[in-house]
C-alpha cells in the first residue's frame, strides 16, 4: 500500500520514496473520485508508464464525496474491478477468490439491512466529524449528519457549525462518533459545547493498523456494529 493504514488520504501527499514506487510499479490501483488527487501529476513526474485502474469507475458518484467502499454494494464492484484488471495465469481461480470475499460482504450487509428494518427510520440519525459515510448511510437509510464536508482537510464554517447545532436540537441527537484525523480537537469542542457524548471511533478512510478494522470485512462489520449500538 502506498498510503499506510492509519493514515488519512485526505492529506497524503507522496514522498520521494512514495514517488520511486510508483515508477517502478506496473500496475497501480487507486479509488478514484478525487481522492488522489496527487495521483496523476506525480506519475507524470516521475514518466511512470503504470497501468492506472481507478476501483470506483463502476460506482455512481454521490457529487464529489470519494468513500464509496463504505457501502458495501460498491465494494463489491470495488472486487470486480480488482479481479478484472489483477495480471493471473489463473483467471477463473482469480475470479472465484473474488466471489468467496464479495459472498462474505454479502453476508454482512444481508445482516445488517435486517437489523436497521428494526429501527423506525425516523430514528436512524447519526453525527460524525466529516461526511464521509454518505454512501453507507444511503444504503441502511441513514440520515448522517456533520459540520465538515468530505474531505478532512476542510475548514470548519460559522454556518456549518449552526446548521449542525441547529440538527442536534431538532433530532435529539445525544452522541458525535469519533475519527483519528486532525478534526479530533473539533470533535472534542463539540461534544462539550453541546453536552453530546463521545461515541466510538469509526474508521471511514481507510484501514486501521491493527484491530479492529484491519482488514476490509472487519472494518465493514465493525462500523456497521458500531452504528446499530447506537439505536
Amino acid at each position: 500500500n502506498l498510503i499506510p493504514r492509519g493514515t488519512d488520504p485526505h492529506d497524503f501527499e507522496p514522498s520521494l520514496k512514495n514517488s520511486m514506487s510508483l515508477k517502478k510499479a506496473e500496475l497501480i490501483f487507486a479509488n478514484g473520485l478525487y481522492l488522489e488527487p496527487w495521483l496523476e501529476r506525480t506519475i507524470k513526474s516521475t514518466g511512470s508508464k503504470a497501468k492506472v485502474v481507478y476501483v470506483s469507475q463502476k460506482t455512481l458518484p454521490r457529487g464529489n464525496d470519494p468513500h464509496a467502499w463504505n457501502d458495501p454494494a460498491e465494494l463489491k464492484n470495488y472486487i470486480d474491478v480488482i479481479a478484472e484488471n489483477l495480471p493471473t495465469q489463473n483467471k477463473n481461480a482469480q475470479l472465484q477468490r473474488a466471489q468467496l470475499l464479495k459472498d462474505k460482504i454479502t453476508a454482512i450487509d444481508d445482516k445488517y439491512l435486517a437489523e436497521f428494518k428494526k429501527i423506525p427510520e425516523k430514528n436512524r440519525v447519526i453525527l460524525t466529524t466529516h461526511d464521509a459515510i454518505g454512501y453507507l448511510c444511503d444504503r441502511y437509510k441513514i440520515k448522517s449528519i456533520s459540520p465538515l464536508g468530505n474531505s478532512t482537510s476542510q475548514d470548519l464554517k460559522s454556518q456549518d457549525l449552526q446548521r449542525v447545532l441547529a440538527e442536534i436540537k431538532k433530532y435529539g441527537i445525544k452522541m458525535i462518533f469519533t475519527e483519528t484525523n486532525q478534526h479530533q480537537i473539533l470533535t472534542e469542542k463539540l461534544a462539550q459545547k453541546t453536552g453530546l457524548q463521545q461515541g466510538p471511533e469509526l474508521y471511514l478512510d481507510g484501514l486501521s493498523a491493527g484491530k479492529p478494522a484491519e482488514s476490509v470485512l472487519s472494518m465493514l462489520e465493525y462500523n456497521l456494529r458500531q452504528i446499530l449500538n447506537i439505536f
